[in-house]
């Protein structure tokens, strides 16, 4: 399998879920207390199984002819005063857009850098397909030090 084909999976099957507008992916999860996500293209699946909403955990996997081939783990949320506010749902769509822009040299999450609706996304990266972890953030706006969310992540090729 070369990386230009599960890159291009990768990024159609994460176009198709979590970052898709009023996506019809979820499933009937196989954890309890969780929800999943998967998308199917032949050969190949994505399932995203993760837990919780302001704050949540997850792991991404990519099979191949029903073999696990990629995968990547995530945990982060959102500033707890966000909860208080109600503004979760404000923070995830604009996370939702930043994540329709998934770069094809980085397709774990959104780009480098994103702005809109006076918030700030920007995604720090390290390694590549084969081995990589990064950090995510949203701020409030340019000025805003302290990001309202914040997720780390990391994962790659698997060997079975």
């Amino acid at each position: 399998m070369h990386d230009d084909t599960l890159i291009a999976f990768l990024i159609e099957a994460k176009l198709q879920t979590y970052a898709a507008e009023g996506a019809q992916t979820q499933v009937e999860p196989a954890l309890p207390g969780s929800r999943q996500l998967e998308y199917v293209r032949g050969e190949w699946l994505y399932r995203d199984i993760y837990f919780g909403s302001a704050r949540f955990a997850g792991q991404e996997t990519v099979y191949c002819e029903s073999t696990p081939v990629w995968a990547m783990t995530y945990f982060g949320g959102v500033d707890e005063s966000l909860v208080e506010q109600g503004e979760i749902g404000r923070v995830y769509r604009f996370l939702r857009q930043a994540l329709r822009l998934v770069p094809h040299d980085a397709p774990y999450r959104g780009p480098r850098r994103f702005e809109a609706d006076c918030m700030v996304y920007t995604a720090e990266v390290h390694g590549n397909i084969e081995d990589f972890w990064g950090v995510e953030t949203i701020s409030a706006d340019e000025r805003c030090a302290a990001p309202i969310y914040t997720l780390r992540f990391s994962g790659g090729r698997l060997r079975v």
